[in-house]
């Protein structure tokens, strides 16, 4: 890939069906409180998969919750989702009691104020509304790019890169949270540096990255 390492995803977060993400949702509760009965939660459910700090991966494709890039550009409302309604067909279930698991919209309160207070960056502003691209043109990048780390289809590639072309995710992701992941990448994980570039080395364009927006988005069902 133009000199760095395969475009990865490996930090999103499985998405919920509650709508898509601005990036700029209302902040959970920071409150000791809150972050401490958070973490009662996240021992019992979350930390197998996810790490006892968020640091991902220690099951399968779990996310890195603490990761900062993530948290600056995931909203409240894309957490409460993920947690409440997993990712169907991987190994995120879905926890909240209205989709059949165990916890209760208090407890997934307390777990996004716990991930919230992870967060030390500032929560950035994301592109709004619709991306416009070619798909097409974006199938041709994604198969150079990002394939061997999420799959020909999308469908995750296990240890490297998370499902894309995964309906509840595609829901809850917006374009700008998309493009942000693209364009600026994850630190301390193989989505970095990004296909953006860093240091003034130039590797994909902005219009190249709509096009990639496109072609993922293209995955997604009514």
């Amino acid at each position: 890939m133009r000199g760095t390492a395969p475009l990865c995803f490996g930090l999103l977060v499985a998405g919920g069906i509650l709508g898509c993400d601005s990036g700029s949702g209302d902040r959970a509760e920071l409150s000791p409180r809150l972050a401490g009965k958070g973490a009662e939660v996240y021992t019992a459910h979350c930390a197998l998969c996810h790490g006892q700090r968020g640091e991902g991966r220690v099951r399968g494709n779990a996310t890195a919750l603490n990761n900062q890039d993530f948290l600056a550009t995931a909203s409240d409302q894309f957490l409460w989702g993920a947690i409440t309604y997993g990712r169907p067909g991987t190994e995120m279930p879905a926890w909240g009691r209205e989709a059949g698991g165990p916890l209760g919209d208090e407890e997934i309160s307390d777990l996004v104020a716990l991930l919230r207070s992870w967060q030390k960056e500032s929560t950035r502003k994301l592109r709004s509304g619709k991306i416009q691209g070619s798909s097409e043109r974006g199938r041709a990048l994604y198969a150079l790019n990002c394939a061997s780390c999420h799959g020909e289809n999308g469908i995750g590639n296990l240890g490297m890169g998370s499902a894309l072309n995964n309906q509840a995710f595609l829901r809850a992701a917006s374009d700008g949270f998309l493009w942000e992941a693209i364009a600026k990448g994850r630190r301390d994980t193989p989505m970095f540096p990004s296909l953006k570039g860093l240091d003034g080395v130039r590797q994909l364009s902005s219009e190249e990255i709509n096009d990639l927006v496109a072609f993922i988005r293209s995955w997604g069902k009514p």
